[in-house]
């Protein structure tokens, strides 16, 4: 009978967790070791670390295993991938890793689903090269440019959160997103969403938003809008499905426009004078909310929360 040979420690504990749930008869047990049959490799289809001592070159074990779906790697030890092997039905991939060149992503032609948070990401053309994403995530990176992310024709989900991202255009060619999330960049200029007609859920807050016109026609029903640099909330009235609404921490100056909107369920305001006449529609609550700071001298602010069944 014939075993699996491994390098990696870690790995070789990940599987037998795996096969031990459902596979148990695959696992040979020797004395006080237990060893994993041959067959075995055919059956993990999922692989999920997270240890700092997983490093770079033991990625190259993996090629033991070419069934794998979905591969989630969190490690400060990784720093490159190019011991990545092809694994040709791979899915779905979850990284955080100490990496900056992507470009050996590229291979993986069937990649629906990729989250890579807080990684060192700055180059996205890699990933670009990968048609058949649908869900794409990449929070807390260092992405200034998304040139060429109108290639992921299919993408329905796309998440930029934290970067220094302040060029959207590429994303008007993106007809098929359904949740875009754009907080924590230095975003201006909202036009490229102007014909996105199937977003419903769009995130901005923390950007230099003042004009919110490209946004009149669309069937949103989530919008965050947090500190930017609104004034004038009159071009939202015409969005009829909008029924959750986060401004806090804007400039402005009329609130009248809310009270022209009767589908909305919840605003999140500041808690100022010039929000107090929803209080004839809405019931509200007051909470505190932290803008910074380091505990226990948080810097805190107080927020209205409007809302109606």
């Amino acid at each position: 009978m014939s075993y699996i040979r491994f390098k990696s420690k870690i790995i070789e504990q990940k599987v037998k967790h795996y096969l031990k749930k459902k596979h148990a008869h695959l696992l040979v047990k020797e004395g006080r070791r237990v060893l994993v049959k041959e067959e075995g490799a055919e059956f993990v289809t999922k692989m999920l670390i997270e240890n700092d001592d997983l490093v770079s070159e033991d990625l190259a074990e993996l090629e033991m295993f070419p069934n794998i779906k979905q591969l989630e790697l969190y490690s400060g030890g990784i720093t490159h991938l190019e011991a990545l092997p092809p694994l040709d039905k791979l899915e779905k991939l979850n990284f955080g890793v100490d990496v900056r060149d992507y470009s050996p992503l590229a291979k993986y032609k069937k990649l629906k689903n990729v989250e890579i948070y807080n990684s060192e990401v700055q180059d996205i053309s890699a990933l670009c090269e990968l048609p058949k994403i649908k869900i794409l995530s990449l929070s807390s990176n260092k992405i200034s440019s998304i040139k060429g992310i109108e290639k992921l024709q299919n993408l329905t989900e796309l998440t930029l959160d934290r970067n220094n991202i302040t060029d959207i255009s590429p994303l008007a060619a993106l007809h098929k997103l359904t949740y875009l999330q754009l907080e924590n960049n230095r975003i201006s200029d909202l036009s490229a969403l102007k014909n996105m007609k199937n977003l419903t859920s769009l995130r901005l807050s923390d950007n230099k938003i003042t004009n919110l016109a490209p946004l009149r026609e669309l069937c949103l029903e989530t919008l965050e809008l947090d500190s930017n640099a609104i004034e004038d909330l009159s071009d939202l009235v015409g969005i009829k499905t909008l029924n959750r609404l986060y401004i806090c921490f804007n400039p402005i100056k009329d609130a009248s426009p809310l009270l022209k909107m009767p589908h909305l369920k919840r605003i999140w305001t500041d808690a100022t004078d010039i929000f107090l006449p929803l209080e004839a529609y809405f019931e509200k609550n007051i909470t505190n909310v932290v803008l910074g700071g380091v505990y226990p001298n948080f810097i805190e602010a107080q927020t209205y929360s409007f809302g109606r069944e």
